[in-house]
């Protein structure tokens, strides 16, 4: 059976957020596992070993990353430990969420997004090139980390017991010319259509300008790497740069095309940051054949503190390149705004309370969401302890990977990405709405909790010790040219053995793009519960037909528009028992 997904979606698993292309990783990892049928593995003085034998391969997506990678360590870096990694095509390692900005912002940037920026500029590895990764206990490895970081810092006491190698091996700016056809440009999709129309645009007005022969040859690409160790309690990043050919799209020493590339370290913070000299200017290129270490091409630096180190020790931002420190909103990061005091809580009978002035909104963001949102309690979910969720624009809670898939699809879902599907639609919030959400453990709210679930379960002992509220107010379809908007909710409760799952369709004015009574323009929504595997999963009634905004109006639980489940195991259970997979038992709001 074939699905539609978008141009990004194409090349990135839509529910595991694994790369389909990869050599060496599988749908349940993205950590390289095994050897590519051709066996290569690249690397020299300068370099260490990289290539698809022995690494995972980020998927060909201009803007990309992989999905968050879990550690198997807990790695100091900058004051806090962190238990994943995004590498982001655009040249960054991220610890909290991933990042497809495509032009380099001075440091700092304080979004409490923690990175190593090797090389951040407009990559697009379509054009040309691979960005390989891999985490290692490898001894031959951890040897030569330990030699480097020991040469460098004269730390006798180091010993590296853990590394982290990514690699963009010979890859091309966005818009540079290239033997490959340009996908990007030909997609059909209408997802984030503005961007890079805008980026096309800027390109071809900037070309047309410019002096002849100013422009790069097709060949000009960009090698460099970043090799992060630690012993567990200090950290070092090695920034190796072999072949640095381009600043910006095209350049010569007047003339640039495109917006230059960036090299630092940024806590997340207003403070603990460094700018490497040349960045966003034509000299980023000098990289490869300057050093802080004596060794041309190589730039180390010491970041499990919240101030980055050099061999002289704490680095003082304002003196090596005098950037000022900037707000500027990025404009391609995935984050969340946070509320502003005094904003409205709204709350009817059947939402819980939700708004600005309690919540976190979701970025207005086409097949956009949340970053990782890290638990406070491990909440027990399908079977398995979760810590960790995603809240998705289009309509999902997903409890493995981000999801931006716009199409539905059937359950089950057996690509191990657990979620609930509250209305898994081609939601665009950019159009109309908004998204919210907490964790809370706020008395009224458990309260509330507990005492909607003792009703509806009555054989249960339950008391919530933890809550998380979603809301979509008020969102649009896709495209949409009415006024139609939809309201739901989803509280996920839990006392640490049993979770609930309370569904509140407040309001559902559509089930599709300008749908009517026999005719739908654009895939019908779902609602559901999938567990990730081909067993443990429901479906809502009228899901996928022009009958899902009866949800509205119906109930499993004899309160108009509210859907309760028991999901703490594999299988999910109404106040019946144990739902059979294709069962469909509801009764009409009173």
């Amino acid at each position: 059976m074939a699905y539609l997904y978008e141009e990004e979606i194409a090349i990135f698993h839509p529910l595991t957020g694994t790369p389909v292309t990869t050599f060496s990783t599988n749908s349940q990892s993205p950590l390289a596992t095994g050897s590519a049928d051709t066996p290569t593995i690249l690397g020299e003085d300068l370099l260490y070993p990289y290539g698809p034998a022995i690494d995972g391969t980020t998927p060909k997506s201009d803007d990309g990353s992989t999905p968050a990678i879990p550690l198997s360590i807990d790695l100091p870096i900058f004051g806090h430990n962190h238990s994943y990694v995004y590498v982001n095509n655009n040249g960054l390692l991220s610890f909290h969420f991933r990042t497809g900005q495509f032009i380099a912002q001075p440091l700092p940037v304080a979004y409490g997004n923690p990175f190593l920026a090797l090389f951040w500029a407009d990559i697009n590895n379509q054009v040309a090139g691979d960005i390989y990764y891999r985490q290692s206990t490898d001894p031959d490895l951890l040897s030569r980390a330990t030699s480097d970081i020991r040469s460098h810092f004269h730390n006798k006491d180091f010993t590296a017991q853990w590394v982290f190698v990514a690699t963009w091996d010979r890859v091309a700016y966005y818009g540079s010319s290239g033997n490959k056809t340009r996908p990007d440009i030909a997609y059909s999709s209408l997802s984030c259509c503005w961007v890079r129309a805008v980026k096309i645009l800027c390109i071809a007005l900037l070309c047309i300008s410019m002096p002849a022969g100013c422009l790069l040859h097709p060949r000009q690409v960009n090698t460099f790497q970043g090799v992060v160790c630690t012993d567990g309690n200090h950290t070092y990043v090695l920034l190796n740069y072999k072949d640095i050919q381009w600043p910006s799209l095209g350049g010569n020493d007047l003339i640039h095309v495109g917006s230059l590339a960036l090299a630092g370290i940024n806590s997340g913070y207003n403070t603990g940051y460094y700018t490497i000299p040349g960045s966003l200017s034509l000299d980023i290129v000098n990289i490869s054949s300057t050093s802080n270490v004596n060794v041309p091409g190589r730039w180390v630096f010491r970041v499990d503190r919240l101030h980055p180190e050099d061999v002289s020790g704490i680095l003082d931002n304002a003196t090596d390149v005098p950037v000022e420190a900037t707000d500027i909103p990025i404009p391609i990061v995935e984050l969340s705004i946070f509320s502003q005091q005094h904003q409205p809580i709204f709350e009817t009978d059947l939402l819980y309370p939700y708004g600005p002035g309690i919540d976190i909104v979701n970025i207005k963001s086409d097949d956009g969401g949340s970053p990782v949102i890290s638990l406070s309690a491990a909440i027990p979910l399908f079977g398995s302890r979760r810590s960790y969720l995603y809240v998705n624009n289009n309509g999902l809670l997903s409890f493995h990977f981000q999801i931006g898939q716009y199409t539905p699809q059937a359950l089950p879902v057996a690509f191990g990405n657990p979620f609930v599907a509250l209305f898994w639609a081609n939601i665009n919030n950019q159009l109309a709405g908004d998204v919210y959400y907490r964790e809370s453990t706020d008395p009224d709210l458990l309260s509330r909790a507990t005492s909607d679930v003792m009703t509806y379960f009555r054989d249960v002992n339950f008391t919530a010790q933890w809550a998380f509220v979603a809301t979509w107010n008020r969102v649009a379809y896709y495209g949409s040219t009415t006024d139609k908007v939809n309201t739901f909710q989803a509280i996920l409760c839990s006392d640490g053995n049993l979770t609930f799952v309370l569904l509140n369709y407040d309001d559902l004015q559509w089930s599709s793009v300008n749908a009517s009574s026999n005719l739908t323009d654009g895939p019908l929504a779902l609602a559901g519960l999938n567990s990730g595997y081909s067993t443990g999963y429901y479906t809502l009634p009228g899901s996928m037909t022009l009958d899902i905004v009866n949800l509205s109006s119906t109930s499993n639980v004899n309160v108009t528009g509210r859907w309760v489940f028991k999901v703490d195991g594999l299988h999910p259970e109404d106040v019946n028992g144990f739902l059979g997979m294709w069962e469909a038992v509801f009764s009409y709001g009173i």
